[in-house]
């Protein structure tokens, strides 16, 4: 999303807060609009792979404890691989289907405020603090600073 478009959903995303805050409780909220998923939130989602479960060679250099809490991470990770999956197929369900993938508005306006504040936290990381090389893979003992 262009930086434009951040700023324009994001205050959207604003005023949409606004007028619920203001209405008090008790008051009905309108499901969100279903508006077209941007097509590099398509891309994104469609490129994504399965995380590949760890080999046998990697577990059994594992401590028992180790062991066990790795076949644990990987049966959550092959959970949200599931559920990728379902994303990915009703999404391309709906490519093929009407050319488009419908979400709520609601889900662009959270992306946007999502990415603000990733720029604004990394705009606080102090790169000096980190050192940055390029490394020759023909010499393994050699890093050439940037």
């Amino acid at each position: 999303m262009a930086t434009a478009e951040v700023v324009a959903v994001a205050s959207a995303a604003a005023q949409v807060v606004n007028a619920v805050a203001a209405g008090g409780e008790g008051d009905q909220i309108k499901p969100s609009a279903k508006v077209p998923m941007p097509e590099n939130f398509v891309a994104m989602i469609l490129a994504l792979k399965r995380e590949p479960w760890p080999t046998s060679k990697y577990l059994e250099s594992l401590s028992p404890e180790k062991r066990s809490e790795e076949l644990k991470r990987a049966d959550r990770r092959s959970k949200l691989d599931d559920d990728l999956e379902n994303l990915q197929k009703d999404v391309r369900d709906g490519i093929d289907n009407d050319g488009y993938y419908l979400v709520d508005e609601s889900y662009l306006a959270e992306s946007a405020a999502f990415q603000a504040h990733i720029e604004r936290e990394w705009a606080k990381i102090d790169w000096d603090l980190y050192n940055f090389g390029e490394w020759d893979y023909d010499d393994p003992e050699c890093v050439k600073y940037l």
